[in-house]
């Protein structure tokens, strides 16, 4: 049975049109995915369909009588009121993990994941008939998103929602709704059979582009060698009226194939074009020893253990991820294995021969100063300026991009700078600290499809766990302190304790943080900041994130990285 239907909507905003004849309809129950890039309208489409925004034509059908559950991506829940004043049976908040000291508190005092369960306790509090989220995962701990999940699949209301989190789409949406300024596609199966079916299109697209390529170049030779043909005989034809009679019919055939060529040319798709995107190509790891890294009882204190007595063995060709909860050690124990930071006991062996590079969340290697063109030539001397100039065109840096300064570029475009600097030298050891932070899909996935086709190794701390399944066959697990390893997807081994200082369990104030972090000294602040700036990663790599919130965040994020870099420097 329907409970929904779209049909031919369209918005603009001034001169610019948002999208055109969009239509689609969900049925009762069905799971599904709105997808499309960055500022394609999937907000205002939901906004639209929930009645709290006019479309400029179309219409909107809903089931009489269904019930409509909407969870908005910017939320505005009143601050005096408490979780168990908003909700209509406040027994119920536990569903989303609202404990029952939270549920008495001013909704003023709680955090953004907080906010974000009470609101999603209120839609399923309305028994809906449709569930409409937008970006339901934002600011959610691990713990917290799987449970969401579980509840998409088991909920017998028909769910349309809008996410950037691929895993959280694999495992709740069995359809996806394509969105562009052209209308929509629909696609059946999850992210990940979406994925294939586009690039297989795409694929698809190409193979059909060249071969129109080939048949207009044979088309166009005809013609040619047919006005050729007429301008010899032309030429030979002289006076002799039979000649000149067949010259004519020549060159009335010349005209005809050229005539064919236009015509061809008019019925032709165009040159597949998959929209900007990060292009990623990295030089090709040498052959160095096998055993590349072994750490020998090793553990790390700052005023506590961090971890302790824990042997690591890299080896050439390895996929490693480092998971564990914020604040448990996943980065000092990647820079330890990189010799970037001393263990407190144990020692670490490092193959002589084996060159490495660190992408440093804070990106500290990162001279503000410089252009960006001179950050990625001194970090490859070797390389010939165009050289240089043709890694930065394939990660979007062109024309005067090139030479902008890097103090004033955003999170994302640094990002791509520290791309640039990996990309222009070929490596052993790629040790990867939140390297996808701050990106969107789309350049998310290019950077995967770069790291899958590099047969280097690999050492990875990330929350993203799409990208780790996909990268990664091995994964070491830091726990209250222990280090375990596991073989299969890191998800699986992305357990409650991780969850636990997720996203919401930021138990400092951002602005005392940001205050005091120029001020710290003690070595057990590195801690603490290091929990902290983890803290502002997850909320920077919310691609929805409102522009305020993304100011403070990523104002924070350079005050407490300077101050990480000062104490290093120490």
């Amino acid at each position: 049975m329907l409970v929904l239907s779209v049909r031919d909507l369209a918005k603009s905003f001034g001169a610019r049109t948002l999208f055109c004849d969009v239509s689609f309809g969900i049925e009762a129950g069905e799971k599904v995915a709105l997808f499309g890039p960055n500022g394609c309208g999937k907000s205002t489409l939901l906004n639209i369909i929930s009645g709290r925004m006019e479309p400029d034509s179309g219409s909107v059908w809903s089931q009489p009588g269904a019930v409509l559950g909407f969870l908005p991506q910017a939320l505005q829940l009143p601050g005096d009121l408490t979780p168990s004043d908003l909700c209509h049976d406040p027994a119920a908040l536990g569903r989303f993990g609202i404990e029952p000291a939270v549920a008495s508190m001013p909704m003023s005092v709680l955090s953004a994941g907080q906010h974000r369960r009470v609101a999603l306790e209120q839609v399923w509090a309305s028994q809906p008939d449709l569930i409409m989220l937008d970006e339901p995962t934002n600011h959610l701990d691990a713990r917290a998103m799987d449970l969401l999940a579980r509840l998409i699949r088991e909920s017998r209301a028909a769910v349309l929602l809008v996410s950037h989190d691929r895993y959280f789409l694999d495992r709740t949406v069995r359809r996806v709704i394509e969105l562009t300024p052209q209308g929509t596609r629909s696609y059946s199966g999850n992210y990940t059979a979406f994925r294939a079916r586009k690039d297989s299109e795409l694929a698809a697209e190409w193979i059909l582009y060249e071969k129109q390529e080939r048949e207009e170049d044979r088309l166009r030779q005809a013609a040619s060698r047919e006005m050729e043909w007429f301008r010899q005989a032309h030429r030979h034809a002289g006076q002799n009226d039979f000649l000149r009679a067949r010259a004519k019919k020549g060159a009335a055939r010349a005209r005809a194939s050229f005539a064919r060529v236009e015509r061809f040319r008019k019925q032709r798709i165009e040159k597949p074009r998959d929209a900007d995107a990060i292009v990623l190509k990295m030089g090709q790891a040498r052959k160095a020893g096998r055993r590349l890294i072994h750490a020998s009882g090793i553990s790390k204190s700052f005023d506590r253990p961090l971890f302790g007595a824990a042997d690591v063995a890299i080896m050439r060709g390895d996929r490693i991820a480092i998971v564990g909860p914020n604040g448990s050690g996943k980065t000092t124990l990647l820079r330890i294995l990189l010799g970037l930071e001393s263990p407190t006991s144990g020692t670490v062996w490092r193959s002589p021969s084996a060159s490495w590079f660190y992408f440093d969340q804070t990106m500290e290697q990162l001279d503000p100063s410089h252009t960006v063109f001179e950050s990625v030539s001194c970090a490859a001397r070797e390389r010939a300026p165009q050289e240089i100039r043709d890694i930065l065109g394939a990660l979007l840096f062109r024309g005067s991009w090139a030479g902008k300064r890097v103090g004033v570029l955003s999170l994302g475009e640094r990002v791509r700078v520290m791309f640039a600097r990996m990309m222009a030298r070929g490596y052993d050891i790629l040790g990867l600290d939140e390297p996808t932070n701050n990106l969107d899909v789309e350049s998310r996935e290019a950077i995967e499809r770069c790291l899958e086709s590099w047969a280097g190794t690999l050492v990875i701390v990330s929350h993203d766990r799409y990208l780790l399944d996909r990268i990664c066959a091995t994964t070491i697990s830091i726990d209250d302190g222990i280090l375990r390893t596991h073989c299969g997807p890191p998800s699986e081994s992305m357990t409650d304790a991780e969850s636990l200082c997720g996203r919401d369990g930021d138990p400092i104030g951002r602005a005392d943080h940001a205050a005091g972090a120029a001020h710290a000294t003690d070595p057990a602040d590195a801690l603490v900041l290091q929990n902290r700036l983890a803290v502002l990663s997850a909320r920077l790599s919310d691609a929805s994130a409102g522009e305020a919130e993304r100011a403070d965040a990523e104002r924070d994020f350079m005050a407490i990285s300077r101050a990480l870099a000062q104490m290093r420097r120490r």
